[in-house]
């Protein structure tokens, strides 16, 4: 199946549908099907953001794409602070799974160490830097 766009004659989409062949013709009702092109790159979700779709109305088609680009050094930050924030939630279940780990390894392997106490601010921070 390929997907369609209808288009009147001010080129306005109207819709999209899937067509196993070739739409009916609809240019006597002041309508037209033309085929839809996507363009939609991988992505992976955790260092990149998807944007888009622009979508374009050509003479022989319609193209619909979605752009990817990096997070920013901001946007990375943020979400980890959110997910900081949200610790009681599946997110946070990641850092602090880390630091448990961390903890139980150091008193399994003997090599727990006495350090200062941490206040929450920078407990927070060290959970951060886990994710």
């Amino acid at each position: 199946m390929a997907e369609y766009a209808l288009l009147d004659t001010a080129d306005t989409i109207l819709e999209y549908r899937d067509h196993a062949s070739v739409p009916p013709d609809l240019t006597r009702k002041g309508l037209r099907w033309l085929p839809v092109e996507v363009t939609d790159p991988a992505y992976d979700s955790e260092t990149h953001v998807r944007e888009g779709p622009t979508i374009t109305i050509l003479v022989d088609k319609v193209t619909r794409v979605w752009t990817v680009r990096a997070k920013t050094a901001a946007e990375i930050d943020a979400e980890k602070t959110e997910e900081i924030d949200n610790i009681d939630l599946a997110g946070g279940v990641r850092a602090l799974g880390r630091a448990l780990f961390e903890v139980v390894n150091e008193i399994r392997g003997g090599v727990f160490v006495p350090k200062p106490a941490l206040t929450p601010a920078q407990f927070r921070a060290y959970l951060k830097s886990l994710l």
